[in-house]
């Protein structure tokens, strides 16, 4: 009976095992032998029971705790602490997790495996993922285990380097809400718990808070007051400058520094701050430890424009050169140095300047060889594109082929004609011996378009993509192909298409993960706020607001200028951390300081007005300008605003050895065989030019017969080059009577090609009702050079003609022209794929219709059945429960190509705003959004009286002068609804913004018309928080 108290004791009783041993005892003595034996077995059995009890107790399972990023996870959890079994909560989380071994394993590992899977698939990066865990009421109540578990996930997430921000969150009591909101959005019930507590606190609808990423949600927690919160960070950005500076001897206050690069990364692994800047005399790197603040690497440079003086006085250059490369390399057992490499006219240099100490660490000087290429033995350009033509298996005479590069080049260092050209189906690429004619290289590549659609087949793409990269990557011993970069919304694919087969030889595809990305809206206050500026008190002009990638990472690119400055900026779509921020004085700012530096007094021409930002060199403005007397080149530091180079070239006046433009124009007159008195002359260009470095006179000029191009030697009066033209009118005549015109034409290109080794010629291009042609027509000669005939389709004998096309349309669509109103909008005789077909688009009451219909057999090549506009704006209002006067501002028809055909509406009341596609064949809504505009609540002021408020604000009445109202709106102003309003009269330009509530101007501004001439023109601004901090 021991082993029933036992069993009974342990909680797992076995009649049948009772009974047998009853059965046993008392049917059968045991012998003293046995007696101990059973003894034994006794104790035997009582030791494993125990051991097994123990292991048994420790398996059950003591609750569940859950982890969010993006995907959600429930771990169980065993009363030994481990992890028992993992459940997915949402596809995010099963994607990422399917091949990994999560059960029977510790917490550490397990999380250290979840995270590795969210790195690898992009949805933790760069140390900054906030993460939240969630205990059941099970875990909650076990204070001792949730007290251990919590310190082993605290440790095992920060040994992954993948978390900025760990928040714990216990789930106290039963929510039903709450747990439908879990259901109904995937996630754990602590980040429901945080959306009901959100979508409270801010009235939005509960999926429009589901969309929030856990650091906007978690705002909203803390705000709450939640006492179960607890947050771990990486030191800030700020903090990391602050280390840098101070371990610099830098101070901002004192001096002016700029920062080029920040940014947070990783060093082997280790997150980090990426720091450069520099200031007047020096240029700054910095790693800094993002967890401790420890300084991982420094380093302190020269300038790139000092290092470039340094070289170039070594050097000893007088003449003008050009850099070709200007680059910083550090890192490494090397020791920092710039690499530079220049030239001049006849001798190139390549320097390495140490770039802490400034010393030359090496330099190299070379001679460029300025021979020219003598074309006395090559074969000339049209021969050179007839072996091409050929070995293409082209013929200009039967197709059209377009050359889009002809040039006289080299090859490895023999002289080559390099031909670009392409037809309606391929594109080619030759290089053709100048000399004997042998095809050097030759590709024949697929159209760009066809190689963008075997992309865009083979991904399924059925909505609207953006191309980011296409290019054509030949040479080399790669295979020539195709590299596409194009993604939708949601998928971001690239590509690798062969240029020549047109097969797929690479291709990747990665989602876009968008729901956590802060709005363009916060990253444009982000950038303002740590510009200094304020839009309630200046007039701030955005010129790019895009949503980019820097370096993998999704962020907004914003440029924007005010009154005294411009601004670029790169802000973390994610955090909101500013990657990359550039404050630049103005471009007519720093026009002025060269000016003024070049002591210009005479009128200038600016031929390049360029910023250049990026890399390692100081932002800078690179301008060329000349006047009559002089050419010059500045680089202006676009931070500080100092000259960093600048150069001045003297433009030769008329000097006493020049034979001057008289006797200039008398040397081509009787080159050309004209005198003046004789016939009638007339010169369009009379001007002191270079000729390969060389003075000369450019005369241009015609008669009643020809027109002529002269360049004669200001110095020496020999002719350089002379050109004798046949008349544009005579050319056209030419093209003309070739072409046999007998009916009217219209030319839309008319075109002298002159210079470089082509022969000169004139190019048209011309139409009548039947064809269309081109020409080229040898200027100099008159012959015919090139010419194309491409006949316009009339409507000919054996085309079935537009009223038997029509027929088979209605015939198709069932319609009755007797029998109810058809109303044709487009007929029209054109080509599909080649093949003439006639275009017919027409509506009834109930429909509206798209055919293609062959010309020759009257086949339907296609066929579209659309509903009405109407019914489709119907659908959308309808399904929209609009009951107010709504605005259509966008209605659109798209159709053709891979997408089902659909309407496309935006429309928009009082209320909100509505964007709708409507399956243009089936009428069911494909897609659709809604968003709310904040109405006038009963607690707002209204928009009366707010313009009331800004008009006694700017002491003006309605009623004794004209006011103007160009802008009236309800907004808001960092978060709190107002009114914005724009006015004027005669005198005066006002913009105000309005609290919505209380009715107090939070912002205004004032620019006046025009005044006296002696009186000051002023710009008043006000905001209500600077004008709180003056009053302090």
């Amino acid at each position: 009976m021991k082993t029933e108290v036992l069993l009974r004791s342990i909680g797992k009783i076995n009649d049948e095992l009772i009974a047998d041993a009853e059965s046993e005892a008392n049917t059968k003595r045991k012998p003293g032998w046995a007696k101990l034996g059973t003894m034994a077995a006794c104790l035997a059995l009582v030791l494993c029971t125990g051991i097994a009890t123990h292991a048994i107790r420790n398996n059950a399972t003591a609750g569940t705790f859950t982890m969010d990023v993006n995907p959600s996870v429930e771990y169980t959890i065993a009363k030994s602490g481990s992890v028992k079994n993992v459940r997915c909560l949402n596809s995010d989380a099963e994607n990422a997790l399917s091949d990994v071994a999560l059960g029977k394993q510790s917490v550490e590992t397990a999380l250290t495996r979840t995270v590795a899977a969210y790195e690898a698939c992009g949805y933790m990066e760069n140390g900054e993922a906030t993460v939240l865990i969630s205990f059941d009421s099970r875990l909650d109540a076990n204070a001792e285990l949730k007290a251990s578990l919590s310190a082993e996930i605290r440790k095992a997430l920060e040994q992954t380097d993948a978390v900025g921000t760990l928040v714990f969150h216990s789930e106290l009591t039963e929510n039903a809400e709450a747990a439908k909101i879990a259901g109904e959005f995937h996630v754990s019930l602590g980040r429901a718990d945080w959306i009901l507590t959100a979508a409270n606190k801010t009235g939005l609808p509960t999926d429009e808070v589901a969309r929030m990423s856990l650091d906007e949600l978690l705002k909203f927690q803390e705000v709450s007051g939640i006492s179960s919160v607890s947050v771990s960070k990486f030191i800030s950005l700020e903090e990391a400058k602050k280390i840098a500076l101070k371990d610099a001897k830098l101070d901002e206050l004192t001096q002016k520094i700029v920062f080029t690069r920040e940014e947070l990364s990783r060093n082997q692994g280790k997150p980090c701050y990426l720091l450069e800047f520099y200031t007047g005399t020096n240029q700054y790197f910095y790693q800094i430890d993002a967890k401790s603040g420890s300084i991982i690497y420094a380093g302190k440079f020269i300038t790139l424009s000092e290092a470039k003086k340094i070289a170039l006085d070594d050097a000893g250059c007088k003449d003008k050169v050009s850099f070709t490369e200007e680059t910083l390399v550090s890192g490494g057992i090397k020791t920092p140095y710039y690499r530079l490499v220049f030239a001049d006219a006849k001798t190139q240099w390549t320097y390495r300047i140490d770039a802490v100490l400034g010393i030359v660490l090496e330099k190299k000087q070379k001679e460029t060889a300025t021979t020219e290429i003598d074309t006395a033995d090559f074969i000339s350009l049209e021969e050179a594109k007839k072996i091409a033509l050929k070995d293409a298996g082209l013929d200009e005479a039967t197709q059209k082929i377009v050359f889009t590069r002809e040039e006289l080049n080299r090859n490895s260092g023999k002289p080559c004609y390099i031909l670009e050209f392409y037809t309606a189906k391929k594109q080619y690429s030759y290089k053709v011996d100048a000399k004997n004619g042998n095809i050097m290289e030759a590709y024949h590549f697929i159209l760009l378009a066809d190689a963008k659609k075997i992309a865009l087949d083979d991904a399924g793409v059925n909505v609207k993509v953006v191309f980011t990269t296409e290019e054509l990557v030949a040479g080399g011993i790669k295979t020539p192909y195709y590299r596409f970069v194009f993604a939708d919304t949601k998928t971001q694919w690239t590509y690798r298409i062969d240029a020549v087969l047109g097969t797929v030889l690479e291709k990747q595809q990665k989602e876009i993960v968008t729901t956590d990305f802060i709005s363009l809206e916060e990253a444009k206050e982000i950038a303002l706020k740590d510009a200094g500026l304020n839009e309630a008190t200046q007039k701030i002009v955005f010129t790019r607001e895009e949503l980019n990638r820097n370096q993998g990472k999704p962020c907004y690119i914003l440029e924007f200028y005010t009154a005294k400055k411009q601004y670029s900026y790169k802000v973390d779509a994610k955090d909101g951390s500013i990657m990359e921020a550039y404050h630049f004085i103005l471009l007519a700012d720093a026009k002025k300081i060269a000016l003024d530096d070049a002591g210009v007094s005479e009128k200038v021409t600016f031929t390049e007005e360029t910023l250049v930002a990026g890399g390692i060199k100081s932002p800078y403005y690179y301008f060329a300008f000349e006047s009559d007397s002089a050419r010059w080149t500045y680089k202006i530091d676009a931070v500080l605003g100092v000259i960093m180079d600048k150069t001045c070239d003297k433009i030769i006046p008329p000097a006493p050895e020049f034979i001057g433009l008289e006797k200039a124009k008398q040397i081509a007159l009787e080159d050309a065989g004209l005198n003046e008195t004789a016939q009638k002359i007339v010169f369009t260009r009379e001007e002191l030019s270079r000729n390969q470095g060389k003075p000369c006179y450019v005369l241009e000029f015609y008669t009643a017969k020809k027109q002529y191009s002269y360049k004669v030697d200001a110095k020496d009066g020999s002719i350089i080059e002379a050109y004798h033209f046949i008349l544009l009118a005579d050319a056209k005549k030419i093209a003309l009577d070739d072409a046999g015109v007998s009916e009217k034409v219209t030319f839309t290109e008319e075109t002298l090609v002159a210079g470089g080794i082509k022969s000169p010629y004139y190019y048209f291009a011309f139409e009548s009702a039947s064809a269309r042609w081109t020409y080229k027509i040898d200027a100099v000669l008159g012959v015919i050079m090139d010419k194309t005939c491409d006949k316009i389709i009339p409507p000919a004998p054996e085309f079935i003609g537009l009223e038997k096309a029509k027929q088979i349309a209605l015939e198709d669509a069932g319609l009755n022209e007797t029998a109810q109103k058809i109303v044709f909008t487009r007929e029209e005789l054109s080509r599909n794929q080649g093949k003439p077909c006639y275009v017919l688009e027409f509506y009834t009451a109930k429909k509206q219709y798209s055919y293609k219909v062959d010309a020759k057999d009257g086949s339907i090549i296609e066929a579209y059945h659309f509903i009405l506009l109407a019914d489709a704006k119907k659908i959308a209002l309808d399904d929209a429960g609009v009951s107010e006067k709504v605005t259509f501002t966008e209605e659109t028809l798209v159709a053709g190509g891979i997408k089902s055909p659909y309407y496309y509406f935006a429309f928009e009341s009082a209320s909100a705003r509505w964007t709708y596609k409507i399956d243009a064949v089936l009428g069911v809504i494909m897609d659709k959004t809604c968003d709310k505009i904040i109405p006038p609540a009963p607690e707002f002021i209204g928009l009366e009286k707010a313009k009331q408020i800004a008009l006694e604000d700017a002491g003006l009445d309605e009623t004794a002068q004209k006011i103007v109202f160009t802008r009236e709106e309800l907004s808001r102003n960092q978060g709190k609804p107002c009114y914005i309003l724009e006015f004027y009269t005669d005198k005066c330009a006002y913009s105000y913004k309005i609290d919505a509530v209380s009715g107090e101007i939070i912002g205004k501004k004032t620019e006046w018309f025009s005044r006296q001439e002696s009186e000051t023109v002023p710009n008043t601004s006000q905001n209500s928080d600077s004008k709180q901090r003056r009053g302090n």
